[in-house]
Formats: structure tokens, sequence, C-alpha cells
């Protein structure tokens, strides 16, 4: 019953016992009167989290949301990425550390969510005073036209990396001190562009 109670505490962000029976509409004193009896109103939970995957929040099995009650959308999060063939992603390859829901502590994502959007959590400091290890980048693989100075997730021979790409003399190069000038002649390959930016997050 308690971990009934601590997982609609997870899922809404919510503290006390107080706003657990505010956020289900009920005194706090009839929330403490159930618990006292071991007998929650289920009947009333389950209203009141219509979008949660009721298998996980009576049993802690499965996902947390019903992504198609709630409208949410998760971006799953990689902290490596595996590539093959120069620029093909292998998902199944690669390391996901985590999901993240679109409304994940209001979070403010101002970019449409697809399924070919990701999130890349950055191995180490891109540009010291713009990204930074553990930033989240959320990148949309179906935007792999270059742009003058706009950032991108690419991938080398060797690593995937995170940069911004200048047009000069007719072609885009990473001119970063991190990074040696990798020219747009096949040296690199565009997996996608960095969309929204997420800050430090442990995975």
């Amino acid at each position: 019953m308690n971990q009934i109670l601590q997982r609609i505490k997870k899922a809404y962000h919510l503290e006390t016992d107080a706003e657990v029976a505010n956020f289900l509409d009920i005194k706090p004193s009839t929330l403490s009167m159930q618990k006292n009896r071991g007998r929650l109103n289920l009947e009333r939970i389950i209203q009141k989290c219509s979008e949660l995957n009721k298998n996980w929040l009576f049993d802690g099995i499965g996902e947390k949301w019903e992504p198609e009650r709630s409208g949410r959308r998760k971006i799953p999060i990689f902290s490596s990425l595996k590539i093959v063939d120069g620029n093909i992603l292998n998902f199944q390859e690669s390391i996901k550390s985590a999901d993240i829901f679109t409304d994940i502590g209001n979070n403010g994502l101002e970019f449409p969510i697809t399924d070919n959007v990701i999130g890349y959590a950055l191995s180490g400091d891109v540009y010291p005073q713009i990204l930074k290890k553990n930033d989240i980048a959320f990148v949309d693989l179906t935007k792999k036209t270059p742009r003058d100075g706009m950032p991108y997730l690419l991938s080398t021979s060797q690593e995937v990396i995170c940069g911004r790409l200048i047009k000069q003399s007719g072609e885009y190069v990473l001119p970063e001190q991190d990074f040696k000038s990798i020219s747009s002649n096949g040296n690199f390959s565009i997996l996608g562009e960095v969309i929204g930016l997420m800050r430090k997050c442990d995975l």
C-alpha cells in the first residue's frame, strides 16, 4: 500500500501524504485513515491516475506511463552510440541510459517531439560556455542537411562528437580548438541536428 503511494509521489512529483491527498481530491485525514486500515480507495486512485500504467502503479512492473492516454512522449537517452558503415546508428548495440518524458520536471522542451528525436549525453565539455559534460543534446535524426553555425551530432571514423559546423570556402568544417578541422569531404557524417539541450543530467 505504501509503495502505491510512493509511486504516485514519484509520478506526479509529490512529496508528502498531504499533497497526495490533495491530488486525489480527499482530505489528508481520510488518506491517513485509509492507511491505518490498510485499505486505499483504489477506485479513486485509478480515476485520478488514469494515465499511469496500472501494472506499474500497483506492482512496479512495466513502463510508468500509458502514452496513448497521457499524450506524453518519451525520448530515449543514450550515453554511447554504435555507428556502423560510417553513418548508420545501431540502437541495439548502443548504450541507452534512460528515457525522458516530455513533461518531466516541466522541462520546457519547445521542439517537436517525434520518433526521430533522441537524446545524447555528452561525455565531455564541447563548448565550455555552452555544452558541458552530462548535458543532454536532443537530436533530430531527420535533419542531416548542414546549415552554417548550427550544432550537429557527427560521426567520424573513431567517435561520435557534437559540434557546430561553419561554412568555409564552400565546405563545412569544425573550427573549434577541441577538434581537428574535419571537412565535409567524407571525414565526418552528420547524424542529426541538435535541436534542444538539457543541462547537467547525471545518468
